[in-house]
């Protein structure tokens, strides 16, 4: 067994998720993609809780990982593929009954694999006659212990739900069909870009739970920017009828340097907290390079299902008691203070300049001319600053094989004030662990100025590339101001509005914040580089409240003024 901990404070996490995605060829067929390249994925997030631990399983990954505290996760392997083939197939999905847990695929023919010891990853075995195949299925189970199976995964919009036999986990009884995306009244649930399905959206990776005897249908739609998003329909009988929330989407980020929060599962952690596991796209060697990201979950005073993605990809607090209800932010107040600051590098490959790895989007990155040790890559903060979290988001340029005895990246974070005196701020040359997206909380957050990454090795035969040195902490300099702004509904499609600014002087930033009133402003894009934003995500016949907020380095100010749309 080994682990993938790299954080020693426990209780702090920043997304995109620090798992061994693993390495592989394109999955998709699509002819764009060049098939000779190694990439990595991960997506389709499914959690169990088992004995006071959490399971995580996602797609194509060929092992599991378990934590006890959401933060730091051991990597659970198999010795053989062949002992747990659906591990590198998609979707799967994991139900606890009784002292067994059990895990199927949810895109393919794969059996119900179950154990008692999912401590053990070679404990597992298969269900007789369970190899059935029902696209992106969830399981969910009861009160009553009736065991169902939700499904879906369709350009008709169209999802299912069927119970399950609990002792053989085969299907029983009549599949319940629901439609959900409505694409002419919704506009979040639009496949932008994709005519296909502009008329009736796709649809897909559903799940059910229940809260205060409520049922909650969640489904997915990959849609504006190609990017995933949750949406709820409620009822109070497991079959319906259904209500589409008035709060919808319930999860979605198109900004930030990760986008996309969909497909995914809701589920309460062993405080009572609630949490979202989702994917996030990159989609640029292959349309299934995804990673996975959590995001802070919960009700409000009305009973409205929201996940926070607010500053998604900022560093992140994970309770250890319960969370108070309204839902409030996780955010650990500390700021991005690298995004489009001055970077200098060893070298850099002619396409991937050191610019890349600041400017806040996983889809670029720097990558040096080598994978040699001492390659290095330099921030200029632009003032002294506290520096109190680091996370570095490795990206994959050239890897020559799947396949590594010895995965382990390692490097060093150094820190000055003057760029002539350095000290260490994060050491991993003797990391033993496949580390992606390698996040570290300071101890005591030192002063610097100067922050400079420096390799000393790179798996799978890679050179030293970067997505992205994320700084955290607080700047010296005055905070931003808020914007005065204005907001137009579009004419002749109520589903999208334009927010307009004057820029703010020392801004890094902005953030437009909207939803159904001034106190339920559960969406949120951050802006970069431009003073407009275009609104594609409304639902028609709704009303809403804006607002525009600023942040730099040096801290955050919320708007006060609200327009309604």
């Amino acid at each position: 067994m080994k682990s993938t901990r790299t954080n020693d404070l426990a209780g702090i996490y920043c997304n995109p998720l620090n798992l061994n995605y693993r390495v592989q060829h394109p999955n998709s067929g699509d002819h764009q993609f060049d098939k000779s390249v190694w990439l990595r994925e991960g997506a389709d997030p499914s959690v169990a809780i088992f004995n006071g631990a959490y399971y995580l399983f996602s797609s194509v990954s060929d092992c599991y990982w378990r934590s006890r505290d959401l933060v730091n996760w051991d990597i659970l392997a198999p010795r053989d593929i062949a002992n747990l083939p659906i591990l590198r197939n998609y979707a799967p999905t994991a139900v606890v009954i009784g002292d067994t847990l059990y895990l199927k695929d949810g895109n393919g023919k794969g059996f119900v694999h179950c154990t008692e010891t999912p401590d053990d990853p070679d404990s597992w075995r298969p269900l007789p006659d369970t190899n059935w195949r029902l696209h992106d299925a969830q399981f969910f189970l009861d009160d009553d212990r009736r065991l169902w199976i939700a499904y879906g995964c369709s350009p008709t919009g169209k999802l299912f739900l069927q119970e399950l036999d609990i002792r053989t986990f085969l299907p029983t009884g009549p599949a319940h069909e629901f439609m959900m995306p409505d694409v002419a009244n919704h506009g979040w649930e639009r496949a932008c870009g994709n005519n296909d399905h502009e008329d009736h959206g796709w649809v897909e990776g559903p799940q059910l739970f229940k809260r205060n005897g409520r049922y909650y249908f969640i489904y997915t739609c990959p849609t504006i920017d190609n990017v995933y998003a949750n949406g709820v329909y409620v009822a109070d009988t497991i079959t319906g009828p259904y209500r589409y929330q008035a709060h919808n989407p319930v999860t979605q980020k198109l900004t930030g340097f990760a986008t996309g929060a969909g497909h995914g599962e809701i589920f309460r952690d062993l405080h009572g907290n609630w949490w979202t596991l989702t994917c996030q796209n990159i989609y640029v060697l292959d349309r299934f390079e995804r990673r996975i990201c959590m995001f802070p979950t919960g009700f409000d005073e009305d009973g409205l299902l929201n996940s926070d993605t607010w500053l998604g990809d900022y560093p992140t607090r994970v309770p250890n008691t319960r969370r108070a209800e309204p839902m409030t932010s996780e955010w650990m107040g500390w700021h991005l203070l690298s995004r489009n600051r001055p970077a200098t590098a060893s070298s850099a490959l002619p396409a991937h300049p050191p610019q890349l790895a600041v400017e806040e989007d996983i889809r670029t990155w720097w990558s040096a001319a080598s994978g040699e040790p001492g390659e290095w890559l330099e921030i200029d903060l632009g003032q002294v600053c506290e520096v109190a979290a680091v996370q570095v988001n490795f990206a994959e340029q050239d890897l020559t094989c799947g396949v590594e005895e010895n995965p382990a990246a390692r490097y060093q974070v150094l820190g000055s004030q003057d760029g002539k005196h350095w000290e260490s701020l994060v050491d991993q040359r003797k990391n033993t662990r496949d580390i992606t997206h390698d996040f570290t909380v300071l101890k005591g957050a030192p002063r610097a100025r100067h922050v400079r990454l420096v390799n000393t090795r790179m798996p799978y035969g890679g050179k030293f590339a970067i997505r992205g040195l994320r700084v955290f902490g607080s700047g010296a300099g005055a905070p931003p101001v808020a914007p005065a702004f204005t907001v137009t509904r579009h004419p002749n499609d109520a589903r999208e509005a334009v927010i307009r600014w004057q820029p703010v002087p020392g801004a890094d930033g902005y953030v437009v914040r909207y939803g159904i009133a001034a106190h339920k402003l559960y969406r949120a894009n951050q802006i970069y580089d431009r003073c407009e934003y275009v609104c594609r995500s409304l639902n028609a016949g709704v009303a809403y409240q804006v607002t525009v907020d600023t942040f730099n380095a040096n801290g955050y100010a919320q708007g006060t003024e609200f327009i309604g749309i």
